[in-house]
């Protein structure tokens, strides 16, 4: 699967985000992907998104199987992630995922019940 990460970050330096921290040692592994990410950016998250994705289809040409757009302080902890992204594939044409930086974890662990409400 081609796959493309996006990352908007405020940072100067990609190195000083999370997000790139937890995808260097997928690259050392051998695991294939590609990683942009727009530094210093004080655009909104949609502006870079769509405008990716615009520039990739009518630009370069490029054409990727699978988009992840993913802030810069998410840490992927999972060298099977791609293969989990591509399996879900079979059954959704879009994936999401959402979580809390203080989750409560109790069972059942169903994330719109472990944030709290503010």
């Amino acid at each position: 699967m081609n796959t493309l990460i996006v990352c908007a970050t405020k940072e100067q330096d990609p190195i000083k985000t999370l997000l790139y921290e937890s995808l260097k040692p997928l690259k050392e592994m051998g695991i294939k992907f590609h990683a942009e990410f727009y530094t210093s950016n004080s655009k909104g998250l949609s502006k870079v998104y769509n405008d990716t994705i615009y520039v990739d289809t009518s630009k370069k040409g490029t054409v990727y199987d699978c988009y992840m757009f993913v802030h810069d302080d998410v840490y992927i902890d999972d060298a099977f992630v791609f293969d989990k992204i591509e399996d879900s594939f079979q059954e959704y044409d879009i994936l999401g995922v959402a979580g809390a930086s203080n989750p409560e974890i109790k069972s059942p662990a169903l994330w719109h019940l472990m944030t709290k409400k503010e």
